[in-house]
């Protein structure tokens, strides 16, 4: 079923609330009281109207939870303020991640990505402090952080990162307490390696995987942690869909015959990613330190 069918038979299920959805769309993409049209606004709106991986059998889409979706956003109190607009939106969103179909494929490895600061935010440097290599890293960062010209941030980070590896720090960590995703997060963005035949991206650097992974805005400077997950049972692979995405207007869902999500590279010469959604999951997955990989800037 074409996803436009789907959102139009989605829509035509919440019955009465169609009136509140077409002020709720507005709402969206409105200028939220400024002269420019809010851009990331318009842009889930459109998402939310060619959305077509709420349902397990998009052949046969039936469309109760794609109505479910917008019957939550409907029944909303949506306030006024832009920022807090997002927050709520999010929430409403949130309890229909991980609805997406299963991903066609059954890769090796799944990789997550993470810089400096998403570091700091998942708790691994205490288990830093614990060994004198970690100090010493640590206290590089602090100088360099300090600096006025972060000129040699790649470095002290990289320092940092070649310490988590080593068997001491990794002992140290408590793995089953570091989550890889944000704590309010209910799914987890996962991306793979495609067909041999599929263009791959260059993992040869933070930069470029950024890039590749429509990260957002690029880091000022900063090297990437790679970390390798072998797949699992309890932590399946799922399109990726609106509701796991929260309000990233980059995000679009795959193409209905695709065999996995898709990324979104900002250059539109980069070729596409496989991505998926899983569960949240911990350091406690990883086999090893040596599932952990350093990307230079």
């Amino acid at each position: 079923m074409p996803a436009s069918l789907l959102y139009e038979r989605a829509v035509a299920t919440l019955g009465d609330a169609r009136a509140v959805w077409d002020n709720l769309e507005a709402r969206i993409g409105a200028t939220n009281g400024t002269d420019t049209p809010n851009e990331s606004g318009t842009e889930v709106a459109q998402i939310i109207r060619t959305e077509n991986h709420l349902s397990s059998d998009p052949q046969n889409a039936a469309p109760e939870p794609m109505g479910e979706l917008l019957r939550a956003l409907c029944g909303t109190a949506w306030p006024a303020e832009s920022g807090e607009f997002v927050r709520v939106y999010r929430e409403a969103a949130k309890a229909y991640a991980l609805r997406g179909r299963p991903v066609g494929c059954a890769p090796t490895l799944v990789y997550r990505y993470f810089n400096g600061p998403g570091l700091v935010k998942l708790g691994m440097m205490p288990a830093l402090r614990k060994t004198p290599n970690g100090r010493t890293a640590l206290k590089m960062l602090e100088d360099e952080v300090d600096s006025a010209e972060h000129a040699d941030s790649d470095v002290a980070w990289a320092a940092v990162l070649t310490e988590l590896k080593r068997p001491e720090a990794w002992r140290a960590i408590p793995t089953a307490d570091v989550q890889l995703a944000r704590p309010d997060s209910a799914s987890m963005f996962v991306t793979f390696d495609g067909p041999a035949d599929a263009a791959r991206a260059d993992r040869s650097s933070a930069t470029k995987m950024h890039a590749a992974l429509a990260l957002g805005v690029p880091p000022r400077t900063d090297c990437f942690l790679e970390v390798s997950l072998p797949p699992s049972s309890e932590a399946p692979l799922r399109f990726p869909t609106l509701a796991d995405a929260g309000w990233y207007a980059h995000f679009r869902s795959a193409p209905p015959d695709a065999p996995h999500g898709l990324t979104r590279p900002h250059d539109p010469r980069l070729p596409p990613q496989p991505e998926a959604v899983r569960p949240p999951g911990t350091l406690a997955e990883l086999p090893s330190s040596e599932n952990l990989r350093i990307l230079p800037k």
